[in-house]
C-alpha cells in the first residue's frame, strides 16, 4: 500500500490500512536545524521543506504528509502595484514590500535572519477601516490556485498525501494585521459589526478559491482548513461560535460534496470546540494536544469522536525536543494502543516541531511506528 493510499484511508474514514499512517512534525525550520546548516546555506543548497520530508520519507520507506504553499495568494486589482526592495543588515535580511492603491499605500516588511525563522515584523494593515480600501484592491479576486500545487504533487508521487491550505476567517486577518492576534482579538470585539464585513469578504472569496481547487487536476488528497489562531488557548467561545463555526459549515460541505477531505489544524486548547465541528462535513481534526500545551485526552476523544473524525494525533512537542528516545517510545506506543483500533487515525506530532530538531527523537518516533502501528 502507498503512502498516499494510506493517508486517503484514514481521512476519508474508510477503515483500516496495512499500517497506521503518521506524520513526524518536521517543518521547514526543523528540516534547516537537522541539516547543520544556516538558513541562508540552506536556502541556496536548493533545499525546500517538501525535498526534505521525501528524503526522510525514503529513508524509513515512510509516510509523506505535506500542504503546498500557503493560503490563497492575492490577486491584486489591475491599478495595484506591488513594489518590492531588498537590504541586509548585518545577518538580516529585510523585504520591502510597498503595495500603492488608488486608496492609499500599504506597507510590509519582512526579515530573514541567517540564523533564525523568518518572520513579518511589520504587517500591511495598521487601521482596519483607513486601511481596508487598499487592502481589499490588493487582495483582489478571483484568487488563484497556486502554480506550485501540481509540481509539489507530482514531486510527491505515491509516496504520501499533497493538499492545499486555506487559513479561517481569522488566521487569515492575522497574517496581514499588524501586532498580530492581539489586535486581532481587539478589532473582533471593537469593531464587530465591520470586521463581520471584512470576513463576509474573505468568506466570499476562499469559498471560491476552494471552489477552483475541486476543478484542479490532480485534484488534491485533502484541503487543510489553517486555524492556529481559533486554538482555545488563544481566542474564546463566543468568537469561535461567531467568526469560525459558520466558515468551518460552509467550507467543509463545499468539500465534502466534491468528495475532497477536510482537515481543521488547531492546536493549543481544543476539547471544546470538537461538538462544533461534528456538526459539520469536517473529516479530520489535528493537533489534539495533551496537557499541558492543550487540554485534550485521547481516549476521552477517541470513545466520543473517534467514529466521527479522523483523529491526527498527538505525541506531544515537549517530548520530541526535550525527552529521551525512549520518553518518544512510550508516547508514540500509548497514542497507538489509544487511537489506532477501528482506524480513523494518523499518528503525528502535537504541532510542529520548529527550530529544536532531535535527529535521535524524531528516529525514534518513525520507527516505533513502523514496528508497532498495526492493527
Amino acid at each position: 500500500m502507498t503512502g498516499r493510499e494510506r493517508i486517503r484511508i484514514a481521512f476519508t474514514h474508510a477503515g483500516e490500512p496495512d499500517r497506521v499512517p503518521f506524520e513526524h512534525g518536521l517543518d521547514y525550520d526543523t528540516q534547516v536545524d537537522l541539516s547543520g546548516m544556516d538558513y541562508w546555506a540552506h536556502a541556496a543548497a536548493g533545499h525546500t521543506e517538501l525535498s526534505g520530508l521525501l528524503a526522510w520519507a525514503d529513508r524509513f520507506d515512510g509516510d509523506l504528509y505535506h500542504y503546498a504553499g500557503d493560503s490563497p495568494a492575492p490577486n491584486p486589482a489591475e491599478n495595484v502595484r506591488v513594489e518590492t526592495a531588498m537590504c541586509a543588515e548585518d545577518d538580516v535580511r529585510i523585504t520591502e514590500t510597498t503595495v500603492r492603491t488608488p486608496h492609499g499605500d500599504l506597507r510590509q516588511r519582512r526579515r530573514a535572519p541567517r540564523r533564525n525563522p523568518e518572520y513579518t515584523h511589520e504587517k500591511l494593515i495598521k487601521d482596519p477601516r483607513a486601511d481596508w480600501p487598499a487592502f481589499r484592491a490588493y487582495c483582489g479576486e478571483a484568487w488563484p490556485v497556486g502554480a506550485g500545487y501540481c509540481a509539489d504533487y507530482a514531486q510527491a508521487g505515491e509516496r504520501g498525501a499533497v493538499g492545499v491550505v486555506v487559513h479561517s476567517p481569522i488566521d487569515w486577518w492575522q497574517e496581514y494585521r499588524d501586532g498580530g492576534i492581539q489586535q486581532v482579538i481587539m478589532d473582533l470585539l471593537d469593531e464587530p459589526d465591520f470586521m463581520a464585513g471584512v470576513f463576509d469578504y474573505y468568506q466570499e472569496q476562499s469559498l471560491a478559491y476552494l471552489r477552483a481547487v475541486t476543478a484542479v487536476q490532480p485534484r488534491p488528497d485533502f484541503v487543510m482548513l489553517h486555524g492556529s489562531n481559533c486554538s482555545g488557548s488563544v481566542i474564546s467561545p463566543a468568537l469561535f461560535e461567531t467568526f469560525i463555526v459558520p466558515y468551518l459549515h460552509d467550507a467543509t460541505a463545499l468539500l465534502k460534496r466534491a468528495g475532497i477531505p477536510s482537515l481543521f489544524h488547531v492546536c493549543g486548547k481544543s476539547r471544546q470546540w470538537l461538538p462544533y465541528l461534528v456538526e459539520t462535513d469536517l473529516d479530520v481534526i489535528d493537533a489534539l494536544e495533551a496537557p499541558p500545551a492543550g487540554n485534550v485526552d485521547l481516549a476521552e476523544v477517541k470513545r466520543l469522536f473517534g467514529n466521527k473524525l479522523c483523529l491526527k494525533v498527538n505525541v506531544p512537542v515537549q517530548t520530541m525536543v526535550f525527552g529521551t528516545p525512549d520518553d518518544v517510545r512510550d508516547a508514540t506506543k500509548r497514542c497507538l494502543d489509544i487511537a489506532a483500533p477501528g482506524g480513523n487515525y494518523m499518528l503525528s506530532v502535537g504541532d510542529t516541531i520548529g527550530p529544536r530538531g532531535n535527529r535521535a527523537n524524531v528516529e525514534a518516533l518513525i520507527e516505533t511506528v513502523l514496528n508497532y502501528g498495526t492493527y
